[in-house]
């Protein structure tokens, strides 16, 4: 719904990802951004078989080691009726608040959860002009 999105948020655009770490074999998944930016978004393609659909986790991000932002998560039911549509067998999304990163990190608490198999990840955040 247009009408009742915040400005900044109806011009989102795609982040720089620098490269993606783990992976099912590890347990995790760690992307690393090209640069910090306002993170509002990350979407994971994945294959739906062989796998785990739904589960729950730990989300950390941040700009530094230092300065680790933490949200225990139920990652498929805990973002609302916005993210639960957007989300598909093979598709999963979760939402951030706009907080300036440089790194996320998906930790599961099950380790062959479905987007641990990734073939595509996206980053979207705030542009440079509604940060």
């Amino acid at each position: 719904d247009i009408e009742h999105t915040r400005t900044q948020y109806a011009k989102e655009k795609e982040v720089v990802i620098k490269n993606v770490e783990g992976g099912v074999l590890d347990g995790y998944l760690h992307i690393n951004l090209s640069a910090p930016a306002r993170i509002t978004k990350l979407t994971i393609d994945h294959p739906d078989t062989d796998c785990v659909a739904a589960g729950s986790g730990e989300v950390l991000y941040g700009l530094d080691r230092d300065k680790i932002l933490r949200a225990p998560d139920d990652y498929y039911g805990m973002q609302g009726q916005y993210a639960r549509r957007l989300q598909t067998p093979t598709r999963f999304v979760y939402f951030f608040p706009a907080t300036l990163a440089r790194w996320i990190r998906l930790v599961p608490e099950e380790p062959n959860l479905c987007f641990l198999n990734y073939t595509n990840v996206a980053v979207s955040g705030l542009s440079e002009g509604n940060q």
